[in-house]
């Protein structure tokens, strides 16, 4: 059994700061067991402001993967989301696009 919780309007506005220093979090730790359980792997993650971070997975030296993820700061967006840009954080196309929306389920 549960019961609905009620967001007030300052949980709405945490939320997505606290989803994107769970992510800082994850890609961190993340990058660290891949290192830890395959050799020959090192990551790079690299907190560009408090609104934007990169990480990047090379292995024996070459550049296997990479993202960026920012939260938008005007430009049209709502400052309620998580994007993952084709690159880095800055002058990149979208590539993903996470906003927050009051869920319209019924308790």
């Amino acid at each position: 059994m549960r019961l609905r919780k009620e967001f007030t309007k300052a949980d709405e506005d945490d939320f997505p700061n606290d989803a994107f220093e769970f992510l800082d979090r994850f890609f961190q730790g993340s990058l660290k067991e891949l290192e830890a359980r395959n050799s020959g792997i090192q990551g790079r993650h690299r907190r560009i402001d408090g609104n934007c971070l990169t990480a990047a997975i090379y292995q024996y030296g070459l550049l296997r993967s990479h993202l960026g993820t920012s939260m938008p700061s005007g430009g049209g967006y709502s400052i309620k989301a998580v994007c993952y840009p084709k690159s880095h954080c800055s002058g990149s196309r979208l590539q993903r696009i996470y906003t927050i929306r009051p869920s319209s389920q019924m308790p």
